[in-house]
């Protein structure tokens, strides 16, 4: 009699090399883990415990599909799920129930990676047929990105967000709806297929909560990431609005964005590489949005001879998309107000007034505060904008913890520097002076606005006589 399965897990998809081995000497043998194929593994849940130990009545193969079902105990689920639903609410568990949940923990790891790698030891034709429909499918994919020879557009000027609820969207500022979340590691952390799993589970953020961290990082280019989701934002509403798709695959063409920024006409190598590790820079950094997280930046090719790079941005495209959904007009009943043209009308999400060309300043946290002010003074419309420094400070983590971590003195040498060139990019980085009729900016060089640690709520203002009327 066939045992009853009480319910399944979602598809996980496991990487298995399909590689010979290779004789190390000795005993010693190392599977290379390329080529390989990706396994598609259920979980079965079962009424009675199985035994795994001795047997393999455990796991079994769908011929037809190549699935791997694998039988765990519905009752054990439960408990699993009962047991960190527990810590994740920050309840103290016990030594047995720790051992208990490290236990499941450990099952839940294994079992699946151990059926995977048995089903394709023993059923090897199976998944040699889905090796070369994988490959080819790869390869189609491929041809079709340089058939398009299509580029992003490099916009002029950074968006910055100006909704209030994802307005730290780029920022390592945890307020609001969405925002930046640094990881200790990506252990155990796979992407597939517009997925994030966590250890062979979708991932959310209480199961990766263990593998968050409050430390800042200092070397994150955070104004790199501005021009990411510019970038993104551009190639967004262009394809939304021209035919309702989205683009999940970014194609840089170098020396275009080079230009745009403002770094030298002669493009070398170690230019493009330097690039290509901002974006790999992000690899422990992931987003989360409305509870959702998703990976910030990835890094997914480039053709060499033609000057293109590829990335996507799974975290940044959720932004946009939104963004543009909580923008559209609605009326008392929720429904969308739409032009004469058939598209919705839309609230203010954000603005274009920062260069593009800042991403190249060197001064980091300076730009930062540029970010922060520029937002503060399009969200105060016909109002005059202020805000104080300390509230800046709060905003703009890196420089907060930088800060926290130097002498008195070095404090003061750091705001000097952090906030004179603040005011000089105000002024040269940015549209204000441009849209803002009589828009008063602080002087660089007037010491009156740079704060020291004794004048930390001092409030700097920028009045001015509302936008200039459009000719």
């Amino acid at each position: 009699m066939e045992e009853k399965i009480l319910g399944t897990s979602g598809v996980m998809l496991i990487s298995v090399p399909i590689g010979e081995p290779i004789d190390l000497g000795g005993e010693l043998t190392e599977i290379p883990q390329e080529p390989s194929v990706k396994v598609k593994v259920v979980l079965d849940f079962t009424e009675e415990q199985p035994a795994y130990i001795g047997n393999k009545q455990w796991w079994r193969v769908d011929m037809q599909t190549g699935i791997v079902h694998v039988k765990f105990h519905e009752t054990s689920r439960r408990r699993y799920i009962q047991l960190m639903d527990r810590k994740m609410n920050q309840e103290e568990l016990n030594k047995e129930e720790q051992s208990e949940l490290e236990t499941y923990q450990a099952l839940l790891n294994v079992l699946p990676k151990t059926a995977a790698e048995s089903a394709v030891h023993e059923s090897a034709e199976i998944y040699q047929t889905l090796i070369e429909k994988q490959n080819e499918k790869e390869k189609k994919k491929y041809r079709t990105l340089k058939k398009a020879g299509e580029v992003a557009k490099i916009p002029t000027q950074l968006a910055t967000i100006t909704n209030p609820s994802y307005q730290n969207s780029t920022s390592l500022y945890k307020k609001g709806n969405a925002y930046l979340q640094p990881l200790v590691s990506t252990a155990d952390l796979k992407y597939e297929n517009n997925v994030l799993y966590f250890k062979g589970f979708p991932a959310t953020v209480a199961t990766l909560k263990d593998s968050f961290t409050k430390q800042v990082p200092q070397n994150l280019d955070l104004s790199f990431l501005q021009l990411c989701f510019s970038i993104i934002l551009t190639n967004f509403n262009a394809t939304m609005m021209e035919d309702n798709t989205v683009n999940q695959v970014i194609s840089i063409y170098y020396p275009k964005l080079a230009q745009v920024i403002g770094k030298s006409q002669n493009i070398s190598r170690t230019d493009v590489e330097a690039f290509i590790s901002k974006i790999s820079s992000y690899q422990t950094i992931m987003g989360i949005i409305d509870r959702e997280i998703q990976p910030v930046l990835l890094y997914v090719g480039e053709e060499k001879d033609k000057n293109i790079i590829y990335m996507s941005s799974p975290y940044l495209v959720k932004v946009a998309r939104t963004l543009f959904k909580v923008s559209i007009r609605r009326n008392k009943k929720g429904e969308p107000l739409l032009k004469k043209d058939g598209t919705p009308q839309m609230l203010p999400a954000y603005s274009y007034l920062i260069n593009s060309s800042i991403a190249k300043e060197r001064n980091k946290k300076a730009v930062e505060n540029v970010c922060i002010i520029v937002a503060v003074i399009e969200q105060a419309g016909n109002n005059t904008p202020h805000i104080k420094a300390s509230t800046i400070i709060k905003r703009n983590p890196q420089l907060k913890e930088s800060l926290e971590n130097a002498t008195t003195s070095n404090q003061n040498l750091i705001l000097r520097r952090t906030f004179k060139k603040t005011w000089e990019l105000l002024k040269k980085q940015t549209k204000l002076e441009q849209i803002y009729e009589d828009i008063q900016l602080p002087d660089p060089q007037n010491p009156k606005f740079i704060p020291t640690t004794t004048t930390l709520d001092i409030t700097f203002s920028f009045p001015h006589n509302g936008k200039k009327k459009q000719r």
